[in-house]
């Protein structure tokens, strides 16, 4: 089930708010919140597989070192834990 991610980011996106830190820190992990929503399916004659293409409709940072990130990063970690059925030890 491959997605892939296309289109342009809203005009009005919230990643603004992290530009400094995208810039200053680029290898470090920042966290943001989005909402999607499917804009085509495709399916491969020769195989059956179909291709989900999504476009983000929101988008809004947590920032860093804040209650925001806090929750965003619990919420993170508790759905992967659900997903893969592995838990993140804490480091």
């Amino acid at each position: 089930m491959p997605i892939k991610i296309t289109g342009r980011l809203p005009a009005d996106s919230g990643l603004e708010d992290i530009f400094d830190e995208l810039v200053a820190k680029p290898p470090r992990e920042q966290l943001i919140i989005a909402s999607i929503r499917c804009v085509r399916t495709t399916t491969l004659a020769r195989d059956g597989t179909t291709t989900a293409e999504v476009s983000i409709t929101a988008v809004e940072a947590l920032p860093e070192a804040t209650d925001q990130w806090e929750r965003g990063r619990e919420l993170l970690d508790t759905r992967r834990e659900f997903r893969t059925g592995k838990m993140e030890l804490p480091l």
